[in-house]
């Protein structure tokens, strides 16, 4: 008697005439009517048939048939249980085929003996599958449009970190606890002049999580930040859905916007989390600051630097060109981003904004101070900071335990006669060498950087090289958090630059 294994599928809740029982009744009767030995039954509950992902099941069911040489086959209800794509489809067919398996179902058996005209009527059947798929598709989307249309609300759907719908059909309502994390996202990027990966990486450090119960990342920080919701604007078809790509399957282009025409907004339809007005900022800051090609950005003042004539935001506009005599040089400007516009608007070199701001800045901190008292005080930090020197302190125990768990495997080894055994004992010598390896490295850095035995002139030759070494590493971003420490805004005329600190001494 031939071993087969069934499969069943339904989509929704809604498909009862195709149920997962009923789909496992004729599976279990078609395998008595025919002699057929039914192993498993491999079932996906709610899930489409327009993909294989999420189909756990499915994918299981489908290594059982290639590996298991005693299975010939499954057997399903209807051709499109498998799967409404038809590449999909076609694909999964020729490849249980050429294993010799063969699928059953209520239009008859296909095989690797089956002829091309079977096959294609077997495809034949999920392209129908697939077009009702569609139609279905188009038939829930036209329904949501025009639900949309009707007022706010009226969609439902899953609402945003920072709100609730106690209502399935109702307005959002804020749900307080969470709306203070999405003001925080806002105040560290707008007025902290954070950037995607540190506010998620502040957020985790509170235990915080997204609205899916998820760690916060770059791109959870970024659609939180472009969000129009919060400023309680209820807006639905804002980007584009699903389209069909080469490969035969369809794809999500949640990034790419749609016309206005085609979007549905409802102003004041919940309350609001964000105010207009800094939502509109973090828009404005998100534009200045991004840049093509994705690379890191050397402006030093990016977020905080504006045009002293229309206080709007400013960004570096560099360009490179060759000379005649064959040496690259690059152009760096601040520019207001506006300055195509009427009126007059900034425009200044980058390098004479800098050299003025790191030159205040170097006075600021090192020339009103007694280089003789900032050495003292260095010395006092270094020798209090004690946070490193435990670190110091764990990796050098850790490095001894280490070392000691390898002098034991070494005498095993020595004393042991079985090939098996040394074999083990060497594998695991090898994971604590590297191990070891690490800690000594670890153990390196953590001594200089907890170093601090340079003298006076040392310090000196230090101060001295400042301004190099800040726009040396104007890339990193602890260069810039380190600058933002200090200034508060830098606004730019075309003659003239204004510097404000965070501290009353700088005037």
């Amino acid at each position: 008697m031939k071993q087969v294994v069934g499969y069943a599928r339904y989509s929704s809740d809604n498909q009862k005439e195709c149920s997962i029982e009923i789909q496992k009744q004729w599976i279990e009767k078609y395998c008595e009517d025919n002699a057929l030995k039914l192993v498993k039954v491999f079932a996906d509950y709610a899930k489409s048939g327009s993909t294989e992902e999420g189909r756990d099941s499915f994918i299981e069911m489908r290594n059982v048939l290639i590996d298991d040489e005693d299975i010939d086959g499954v057997v399903v209800y209807k051709i499109d249980r498998l799967s409404r794509n038809n590449a999909d489809a076609v694909k999964f067919i020729d490849t249980v085929t050429k294993f010799g398996k063969s699928i059953y179902t209520d239009g008859g058996i296909l095989s690797d003996k089956s002829s091309p005209m079977e096959k294609l009527i077997f495809s034949f059947g999920s392209s129908i599958a697939e077009f009702e798929w569609g139609m279905i598709r188009q038939r829930t989307r036209n329904g949501s449009l025009h639900k949309a249309s009707l007022g706010p609300g009226s969609l439902g759907g899953r609402p945003p970190l920072g709100y609730i719908r106690p209502d399935p059909d109702g307005p959002l309502v804020i749900e307080p606890r969470k709306a203070e994390i999405v003001k925080k996202i806002f105040d560290l990027y707008v007025n902290k002049h954070k950037g995607y990966g540190e506010i998620a990486k502040t957020l985790n450090s509170y235990g915080y999580l997204t609205q899916r119960n998820a760690e916060f990342g770059k791109n959870s920080i970024r659609d939180i930040l472009l969000n129009e919701k919060y400023t309680g604007v209820d807006i639905y078809n804002k980007t584009s859905a699903k389209t069909f790509g080469k490969d035969g399957k369809y794809h999500r282009n949640s990034h790419i916007r749609k016309p206005n025409s085609e979007i549905y907004r409802h102003p004041d339809a919940h309350p609001a989390i964000i105010s207009k007005e800094l939502f509109d900022k973090a828009q404005e800051l998100m534009k200045s600051r991004s840049r093509k090609g994705g690379h890191k950005s050397n402006a030093l003042f990016t977020g905080i630097i504006c045009c002293g004539f229309c206080k709007s935001p400013i960004h570096l506009d560099s360009h490179s060109m060759t000379c005649k005599n064959g040496i690259k040089y690059t152009y760096r400007k601040y520019r207001c981003n506006h300055y195509s516009d009427p009126g007059d608007h900034a425009k200044v070199r980058a390098e004479a904004v800098e050299h003025h701001f790191l030159n205040m800045m170097k006075y600021k901190l090192f020339h009103e101070m007694n280089k003789t008292d900032l050495h003292k005080q260095l010395q006092i930090f270094f020798s209090d900071n004690s946070s490193g020197l435990k670190q110091l302190s764990l990796h050098k125990v850790k490095a001894h335990e280490c070392e000691k768990k390898m002098n034991r495997l070494a005498r095993s080894l020595e004393a042991s006669e079985n090939e098996n055994v040394q074999q083990r004992i060497i594998a695991n010598l090898d994971t604590l060498s590297n191990r070891l390896q690490k800690l000594n490295q670890r153990i390196a850095e953590l001594e200089q950087a907890n170093r601090w035995d340079y003298t006076e002139n040392e310090l000196t030759a230090i101060i001295d090289s400042f301004e190099p070494l800040v726009l040396k590493y104007a890339k990193c971003q602890e260069t810039k958090d380190f600058i933002r420490s200090y200034i508060d805004k830098v606004t730019i005329y075309d003659v003239s630059i204004s510097v404000s600190f965070n501290y009353s001494e700088a005037g």
